[in-house]
């Protein structure tokens, strides 16, 4: 308040609240209680680590990313008669910033959502271009894969867990980096992980269990490659 003070400024009453967002111990009713809150598009929650102990998660505000995805379906409805390259080019775009802002490690269930369904909502529009235009997710994924755009990259680090193995999201964002020959260090979050529990598509590629040799590892190749 003395920084406000100082300065001549003041809270907005109604954009200004309490909110009780305390560290509470695991298998508590109180957690149920402890309030979220969002800030610059994300939201903030006490989560649970993988060892046990409570962290503070971020995701994707559900307003930006209803927003996101009904920004996507009016693009691809008004845009539907483009040449498909451009459509391509652009939706990528648009995946790519969105990637880049909201990926974060607790938060890959938004993107999976964000990608799923852009990729169906522009099947949906270009299928009704007209009667004959029917567009197959198959066809439309071999010759236009949307993902995220990785030609800038020099290599990618893949954080792997168990659910994360699930998700058709992650084997998409894969398969962009191999299909780039982008180099994958793969780091096993998980201890229970073996290497033949990753997809085919990076056995046999770098990995490690230590974030530091992962991080050590990934500057190695960034040299190489940028020299």
């Amino acid at each position: 308040m003395y920084s406000l003070n100082r300065y001549g400024l003041e809270l907005h009453p109604d954009k200004t609240a309490l909110i009780q967002f305390g560290k509470s111990p695991l298998k508590s009713k109180a957690c149920a209680k402890n309030g979220t809150f969002d800030f610059l598009g994300f939201t903030f929650y006490w989560g649970n680590r993988l060892k046990g102990y409570r962290v503070i998660k971020k995701k994707t505000a559900r307003k930006r990313l209803n927003r996101f995805l009904k920004m996507t379906w009016n693009w691809c409805k008004e845009n539907r008669h483009e040449p498909i390259r451009d459509q391509y080019n652009i939706l990528c775009a648009k995946l790519r910033g969105f990637y880049q802002y909201y990926g974060l490690r607790s938060n890959y269930k938004a993107l999976e959502v964000a990608y799923e369904h852009t990729e169906s909502a522009w099947r949906y529009w270009l299928s009704r271009r007209s009667h004959t235009a029917t567009v197959l997710f198959e066809e439309l994924r071999e010759v236009f894969p949307l993902r995220q755009a990785v030609e800038k990259c020099d290599a990618c680090i893949f954080i792997a867990m168990h659910r994360a193995l699930e998700s058709s999201w992650c084997g998409a964002e894969l398969g962009a980096f191999w299909k780039a020959r982008k180099p994958v260090v793969v780091y096993l979050a998980d201890s229970s992980l073996q290497e033949e529990d990753l997809p085919p598509i990076v056995q046999g590629d770098v990995w490690e269990r230590r974030i530091s040799r992962v991080v050590a590892r990934t500057q190695e190749i960034v040299k190489q490659v940028q020299g």
